[in-house]
């Protein structure tokens, strides 16, 4: 639909700009005495210049060279003030006073020359709105991009922890199984309640770290099975801090991260702590081990951490953070996320 035409006010608008431009026109040409025969007769000018939307429209800015947008809307012009002059001229015989009508057919030259010029600039206008309107539609497409980039990447980093997750919990089976037939049974029930949870908000784009640590939950409950009373967890959650969402499981590679490179590797085991508080407008999470000082391995470059790091940026750009600390045999990774709550998004 044509823009100016998208409601009455801008028609109104519209209407009375050209009626005020006839009035101008008539005191300029013929002293005032024809302001209605001009009235009438911009409006139809106005009307007629409408037309070069659709011909701006289709022809498109990006298809042609200035120097040929530029003769399309002269030759447009050009049509369009004959077709106006084709209208005019009855209306200035139908005028009675002679004089006047004598001096309008004098002028006629000078009248559709003006006439010309004011549709010349309603194109130019038609070329300004047409651009902008690109130019929207373009951004809005890029940003419709950029968000199906940033969840596809999020789908492809998130499918690199589900079947790493479930190859190490099979390791764990598979050794479980030629000692403690029991525990075996029992640790593959338990990863089948948690692959189904993880199917369950699979879909989801965000869910609450209520939620999340509930997964975490589940995961801790399987690697109980495997290390005893080696594995202890201490949770230190703030009150405001379940409704806080964030990417679907973000916590559980850097557990795995823990338990593997930090419990495991310990003959005594030890506890991980896992905090959690809302420091406006920010979720911070802590998560905190013992590891052996002398294990040379550079967890900092593993597979979960980097992972997280970018779903991280993927998900919040430049808003989150991750901080990794080693201090007295202790590993703690730091998580600061943007908070949006569960009410805002459902």
């Amino acid at each position: 639909m044509h823009p100016f035409l998208t409601n009455r006010s801008s028609i109104l608008l519209y209407v009375v700009l050209w009626i005020l431009i006839g009035v101008a026109s008539s005191f300029f040409f013929a002293q005032g005495t024809a302001i209605p025969v001009f009235c009438a007769a911009y409006v139809g000018l106005g009307g007629l210049s409408l037309s070069t939307w659709f011909i701006v429209q289709s022809i498109g800015i990006r298809m042609m060279r200035p120097s040929m947008l530029v003769g399309v809307g002269v030759a447009s012009s050009a049509f369009i003030a004959t077709l106006w002059l084709a209208g005019f001229y009855p209306l200035m015989r139908s005028f009675g006073d002679p004089l006047v009508y004598t001096s309008l057919v004098t002028q006629f030259p000078m009248i559709g020359f003006t006439g010309s010029i004011m549709s010349m600039l309603i194109f130019a206008i038609h070329l300004l709105l047409l651009s902008t309107q690109e130019q929207r539609k373009q951004m809005e497409e890029a940003s419709q991009l950029k968000v199906l980039a940033r969840e596809a990447e999020l789908r492809a980093l998130r499918s690199q922890i589900d079947p790493h997750f479930l190859f190490n919990s099979l390791n764990s089976i598979s050794a479980l199984a030629t000692t403690d037939g029991n525990k075996t049974r029992e640790m593959t029930i338990a990863l089948s309640e948690y692959l189904r949870t993880t199917l369950q908000q699979g879909s989801e784009k965000m869910i609450s770290l209520r939620e999340e640590l509930g997964l975490v939950q589940r995961y801790l409950d399987i690697e109980k099975i495997r290390l005893g009373s080696r594995l202890r967890v201490l949770m230190d959650i703030a009150e405001d801090a379940p409704g806080i969402l964030l990417p679907p499981l973000l916590i559980q590679p850097l557990m795995e991260n823990a338990l593997r490179h930090g419990i495991g590797s310990l003959l005594e085991g030890g506890t991980i702590s896992i905090k959690a508080e809302v420091r406006h407008p920010f979720l911070i999470l802590e998560i905190e081990n013992p590891f052996d000082a002398s294990d040379t391995s550079t967890r900092s470059s593993g597979m979960g951490q980097q992972n997280v790091l970018q779903r991280l940026a993927v998900a919040y750009q430049n808003e989150a953070e991750m901080s990794i600390s080693k201090t007295d045999g202790q590993y703690a990774v730091r998580l600061r996320i943007p908070c949006e709550h569960e009410m805002q998004t459902r």
